[in-house]
């Protein structure tokens, strides 16, 4: 994972994509701190393939990151649907 953090510090992304092994890993190695992985740029996290652990999911979130889980059925059609985490259920 610490090699996947030190590229994202170079390249200063946006937006990021993975799936729930990868934010866990983070959250694992960086805690209450894991937005110092993803550095100040960062304004979007997309998690996709999987559905988060709910935790996972609050933490990133109090720590000022927006981890949204996306929908997609990329076999069949380009729809996407995203759970924001502003939006009441």
């Amino acid at each position: 994972m610490s090699v996947m953090a030190q590229e994202i510090q170079e390249v200063k992304p946006t937006i990021f994509s993975g799936v729930p092994a990868v934010y866990r890993r983070f959250y694992e190695g960086y805690g209450e701190h894991v937005g110092v992985a993803f550095g100040p740029h960062i304004k979007y996290l997309f998690c996709g393939g999987a559905r988060m652990d709910e935790n996972i999911v609050n933490a990133y979130n109090n720590g000022g990151l927006k981890l949204l889980n996306a929908y997609a059925l990329s076999e069949t059609a380009s729809t996407l649907a995203i759970n924001y985490c502003d939006e009441e259920d």
